[in-house]
Order: structure tokens, then C-alpha cells, then sequence
């Protein structure tokens, strides 16, 4: 499978609000980026109402998990100036680019009073009062797009200030989007800039150096050395990754959410991860591998060895399993040394090893 990536960029038209349950007094905070799951909820909208000629609520369904196969997106953070103010634990606290957090508040942030009005007597309900944090204008966000080029019955081409998506040969062309809360406000609008730009493979992501981004696999992914500093750009499943990582400083959240399910939208409660939020830090102690999953979050395919195997004999290493059990793939009966030395990659006499074990 491959994949190409478009650098997207988006202004703000009116503020937006990124709820998350925090709440600090009777103040509903606002996450300070845009999760790739509003964008996906957002694209999955707009699209799904344009692609109907009546109302169908299937359609809402089908195009948000063709989204989600063959779309897959990064965070997008605040940009200052072309540089993204990406958030990062530092040891003086939480800083966004060269900003800290509070001059990033100062700048970005701010609270509006709200309060739901009692109709008989048209004055303030009784214990309504609210504030709504949010991120002002004007605000221009940056992330990327994914795209899978070897999707059926999908396509996708950027234009000028236009996004434009192809769905069984149906096209859907839009230019702004809404995301996060509030919408009977009137917030979350956000508007396209410009032609999104295709990007090189592997992707540079952020221009950050140390993170990039393969093209050429099952999905996006992102191979990382063993003992070197990282700074993660997206939630990071810790799933399978608690014995790998030596360090780690930054914030642990779980992650969960309502999902489309047989009664429909959000009738489902999805699987609960547990994530580090963008802006953690953390040093491995083997190589590995990350995939850039659906809603963008960062989850271990496989250590860096299994990858490098896959590139060698174009084959996954469950599929070299499935042929060594099957015995398509037959090693020479010899004594253990000789069978060794005839792997020439350890990765082949592991994968041996363990399908024998398991009644090859």
C-alpha cells in the first residue's frame, strides 16, 4: 500500500471551542490544537450531507469509516508566523513553541460568560452561568492529510483553496469546515488557505527532524531508534509500549469516545486507550515502530527488525508464519548451527523458531 501526504493549512473565522469534560470552577476549558477526530467528524459531515439527494443516515456511517481507512490526519496545532506552536513538557511546565503557557494563553486564549434563559419570566435560569473557553481569532492551524492511494472507490486532489474528494466517482469540493463545540454560537469555522502541498517521502512532520514519516506501508508509519529523545505530536497508545519506553515525561489520559453503532450515531462507547497526550517526551529502549492510526493516534505496529524483514522478503512476518506452517517456505534438514547459518537474516530463524514452537 502507499500513501501521499498534503501539508493543510486553515484559518480561523470564528473562535473555537475544543471541549474535553475539563472544567475549571464553572469554566469549560478548551484543548489548545484541533484533534484529528474533529476534523474527521467535521469532514465526515459536510461531505456525507453533500453526497445525499435524501436523507439517509447510512450515508453518514459510510463515508465517515471510508474516512477513516483511507484518510488518516495529523493534530493540528497553531502557527505563528509559518512555525507551529507545538505543545511540549519541558521542565519549567508545559511550553508551545518558544511560548510558555502563558504567554501562549495571553496571545491564543480567551472566556466568554454565558448563561440559558428562563422563557416565562425571559431573565437568567437559576444556576445555568457558564464560561466558554476558547482559541480567538485570528488563529491559522497546520497538520496533514494521508491520503491511501491504492483506496477503492476513493480519491482525493487538492486545488486551490479547495479540498476535493471523489466517492464512487461522486464529487464532493469543499472549503471550510466546522469543528468543536458550540456550534449555535457560531464557532468552530474554519476556512482552507491556499493549495494544500504535497509533501516528500518520508515527511519531514512539523519540520521537526526527528519524526518522519514512511509512505510506503499499510499505513503512515514512523520508525524510532532506540535511547533518543522524542517529542510526540499526537496521542500515543501506551498499549504495548510499557516495556519499551525507558522515559517519559508528559500527561497520561484516557481516551474514549462515542462512536456510530446499530442504533446509530454515537450509540457506541469505543475501546478505551490509554494515551499520552501531544507534547509528551519519552526515550525508548528498542526500536520501533508507529503507526499513524485512525483519529491520529500514534500506536506500536511492530519493532523496527520486523519492519526491515518486510521491506527484505516483501512479505509480513504473519505471512512468512503462515507459509512456514503450510510448508511453503521449507528449511534444509540439517542440525540447528547449519539451519541458522542458512537464515541469513536472525528475523527468519525467529520466526522459525517460534512456528515451531507453536505445532508447525
Amino acid at each position: 500500500m502507499a500513501w501521499e501526504c498534503y501539508k493543510v493549512l486553515f484559518q480561523a473565522k470564528s473562535p473555537i471551542h475544543i471541549g474535553y469534560g475539563a472544567r475549571l470552577g464553572f469554566v469549560n476549558r478548551t484543548r489548545y490544537y484541533i484533534p484529528a477526530k474533529n476534523i474527521w467528524g467535521a469532514l465526515t459531515s459536510i461531505i456525507a450531507k453533500k453526497r445525499m439527494k435524501t436523507y439517509n443516515p447510512g450515508i453518514y456511517e459510510e463515508t465517515g469509516n471510508v474516512l477513516k481507512k483511507d484518510v488518516r490526519l495529523s493534530y493540528f496545532y497553531i502557527q505563528n508566523k509559518g512555525i507551529p506552536l507545538l505543545p511540549k513538557f519541558t521542565e519549567k511546565g508545559v511550553w508551545y513553541g518558544d511560548l510558555s503557557q502563558e504567554e501562549f494563553e495571553r496571545r491564543y486564549i480567551s472566556s466568554i460568560a454565558l448563561t440559558a434563559l428562563e422563557k416565562s419570566t425571559r431573565s437568567a435560569e437559576e444556576g445555568s452561568i457558564h464560561e466558554i473557553e476558547f482559541i480567538k481569532l485570528p488563529a491559522k492551524f497546520s497538520g496533514y492529510f494521508f491520503i491511501n492511494l491504492e483506496a477503492k472507490d476513493f480519491q482525493f486532489k487538492a486545488k486551490e483553496d479547495e479540498l476535493v474528494f471523489y466517492f464512487n466517482n461522486q464529487e464532493v469540493s469543499l472549503s471550510s469546515l466546522q469543528v468543536g463545540g458550540e456550534h449555535i454560537y457560531g464557532f468552530g469555522k474554519i476556512e482552507l488557505i491556499g493549495k494544500p502541498e504535497i509533501q516528500g517521502d518520508p515527511v519531514n512532520l512539523f519540520n521537526q527532524g526527528s519524526i518522519k514519516v514512511d509512505l510506503g506501508g499499510e499505513e503512515p508509519l514512523i520508525s524510532l531508534k532506540a535511547g533518543e529523545s522524542y517529542h510526540v505530536l499526537a496521542p500515543l497508545s501506551i498499549k504495548d509500549l510499557q516495556n519499551k519506553i525507558l522515559r517519559m515525561e508528559g500527561d497520561l489520559e484516557p481516551l474514549v469516545g462515542r462512536e456510530w453503532g446499530e442504533r446509530g450515531a454515537g450509540q457506541e462507547i469505543s475501546e478505551v486507550k490509554i494515551i499520552s497526550s501531544p507534547g509528551t517526551t519519552f526515550e525508548l529502549s528498542e526500536e520501533v515502530v508507529l503507526g499513524i492510526k485512525s483519529h491520529g493516534i500514534w500506536e506500536f505496529v511492530l519493532s523496527d527488525h520486523y519492519r526491515r524483514f518486510e521491506k527484505k522478503y516483501g512479505m509480513s512476518w504473519e505471512e512468512f508464519e503462515r507459509k512456514m506452517k503450510e510448508g511453503e517456505i521449507v528449511p534444509p534438514k540439517t542440525d540447528s548451527l547449519e539451519l541458522y547459518e542458512w537464515h541469513s537474516d536472525t528475523i527468519e530463524w525467529e520466526f522459525y523458531a517460534k512456528a515451531n514452537r507453536e505445532g508447525a
